[in-house]
């Protein structure tokens, strides 16, 4: 394509953004005395906390604004003067290709005089809100750019009304691999001749804290080289491969349909799964099924562990970040302020979106519902859960996109190949670095300030 043509695109790419934008917002008007304040975001926040916020700060009109899907949308909107004053729906899969983008402010010092620094955070949530550059000196800095609006930690949810059915005890707090498979496989209820069993014992092994366990990690410290190739890892996804097609105690995503988190949810509800590896993000869906009377009882317990193991326990942050060119500075502090308050946190009993950002709200007075007292238990797993966590370490030379996409292809082909070996899986592993170390390459050598950076961090 020459160059006249890619600046016809380029223009129409920009002309459709920001038009499609205004449409969407011709009808965002606040109330007669209020500063409307936009956020584009479809889930960061639930109804009921946007009006809490709004009832907080009356001057203020927070205002929900979905459609804006991809970095390069906002920023043609922004460079427009139409853009929104927040950025909600941040997560780990995207706030580095936004913050490159130049969307965000840093908020490294008005977060310190304003409340809501990192300093009001767990040490495994900071990196998730923070990124590091260089200064002008080339001199390795972070910044803080986000703010939580929620932290899931993983633990497992159980059915205690399967349990009871089957006369099983429920499982300990402090679950071993080896009786967390022979739980599964009890649980398991197949009729002869059937392809799929009628009720799944587990589902939903986390295989990135399975390779943690064994040693081995995705990046190495740096996040400048891929390690997937590494025999720790060999060694987790073997385990994975024989959890599934020996132990028979996780099933094949080919066989149940259930290869995405809403799917084995739904099963579970349905009486269909006896643990679930979940949030308290689950608990709107939970809550459902126990007060519809289908008969269900809940119980929670922390995710396996190797006797004599550690434990390892993944966990997402979804975050807010502020436009750098928002007319609603104040404001969109006020909200910053508003996420990190007691009001917000105690929110979560009633949307209980996993837990707030501010770890001084950690507990379970804060998070206890009376309404829903069977939720003690999950609670407290979430709560005991918080310990173990572990981040995946970040790479700046390659979208998060990427990286994850490429090994969950390669999890998948792995998960649903019963005849393959250790050495089949080794060299899929092998396979899979190459791809992704050939892509940070690429990048190194394509953009000075990624080779600076790639340099400065190993």
């Amino acid at each position: 394509m020459n160059l006249f043509y890619k600046i016809i695109v380029i223009t129409l790419v920009a002309f459709f953004a920001v038009g499609g934008f205004l449409l969407l917002t011709s009808k965002d008007k606040a109330p007669e005395g209020k500063d409307l304040l936009k956020i584009t975001s479809g889930y960061c926040l639930a109804d009921e906390q946007v009006m809490l916020f709004n009832s907080k700060y009356p001057d203020t009109f927070l205002k929900l604004t979905p459609g804006c899907s991809n970095a390069m949308e906002i920023l043609t909107q922004i460079i427009a003067g139409a853009g929104p004053d927040l950025i909600g729906d941040l997560t780990e899969s995207n706030i580095l290709t936004y913050d490159s983008a130049g969307l965000f402010m840093d908020l490294t010092d008005i977060a310190k005089t304003n409340g809501v620094g990192l300093d009001t955070l767990a040490d495994h949530v900071r990196e998730s809100v923070t990124v590091k550059y260089l200064d002008r000196e080339n001199k390795l800095k972070t910044k803080q750019i986000a703010y939580p609006t929620s932290v899931q930690h993983l633990f497992i949810i159980y059915n205690k009304s399967l349990f009871d059915k089957a006369g099983m005890a429920y499982p300990a707090d402090d679950l071993t691999w080896k009786e967390y498979i022979e739980l599964a496989q009890k649980l398991t209820v197949r009729q002869a001749g059937s392809l799929a069993p009628d009720v799944f014992g587990a589902i939903g092994v986390n295989p990135l804290m399975l390779i943690w366990e064994f040693g081995g990690a995705m990046m190495n410290e740096s996040g400048t080289k891929c390690t997937l190739d590494s025999k720790a890892v060999v060694d987790a996804m073997e385990f994975y491969h024989k959890l599934i097609h020996e132990s028979k105690a996780e099933p094949i995503e080919a066989q149940t349909g259930m290869d995405e988190q809403r799917y084995r949810l739904e099963q579970f509800v349905a009486g269909k799964v006896a643990m679930l590896w979940g949030s308290r993000k689950m608990l709107p869906e939970l809550r459902r099924a126990v007060t519809l009377g289908k008969g269900m009882k809940i119980g929670a317990c922390l995710v396996p562990r190797f006797k004599d193991g550690k434990r390892y326990v993944n966990f997402s942050v979804e975050s807010v970040a502020v436009n750098p060119k928002t007319k609603h500075k104040k404001q969109a502090i006020q909200l910053l302020k508003f996420l990190a308050g007691k009001n917000y946190a105690e929110s979560f009993r009633i949307t209980p979106n996993g837990l707030s950002g501010n770890k001084t709200y950690w507990n379970e007075v804060t998070l206890s519902n009376p309404s829903f007292s069977w939720e003690k238990d999950i609670n407290r797993i979430a709560l005991q859960s918080v310990k173990y966590t572990r981040m995946r370490r970040r790479c700046y030379f390659i979208p998060a996109t990427f990286l994850m996409k490429s090994f969950q292809e390669t999890r998948f082909r792995i998960a649903t190949s019963p005849n393959m070996t250790r050495s089949d899986i080794k060299q899929e592993l092998k396979k899979l670095t190459q791809k992704i170390n050939t892509k940070i390459q690429a990048t190194i050598n394509r953009e000075k300030y990624s080779k600076k950076l790639y340099d400065t961090l190993q």
